[in-house]
This record gives structure tokens, sequence and C-alpha cells, in this order.
């Protein structure tokens, strides 16, 4: 299986609760799929 790389951009507090759901979602699929998306998730900040 290939290595999904993920980078998130975000540039303060509102987009980083933004990018923590959407973490947290693709942790649960990745739970209830056996890691379909392996690979780092980068977050980038930019503020």
């Amino acid at each position: 299986m290939s290595t999904v790389r993920i980078t998130t951009v975000v540039g303060a507090r509102p987009q980083f609760i933004k990018a923590a759901t959407v973490s947290r979602a693709i942790a649960a699929f990745n739970a209830s799929s056996g890691g379909a998306m392996r690979g780092p998730a980068t977050p980038v900040h930019h503020g």
C-alpha cells in the first residue's frame, strides 16, 4: 500500500481548531479501515 502524505497549512487559532477536526476524522477512518491512509500528517504554521 502506498503512503499518503498530508500537509495541513494553518495560520491562527481558528484554523488549528478546524485542522484538529480533520485530523480526528482521518484517525477515525484509519481505525475503521485498518490504516488505509498511512503516513505522517504534517501541520505547517503560516501565521
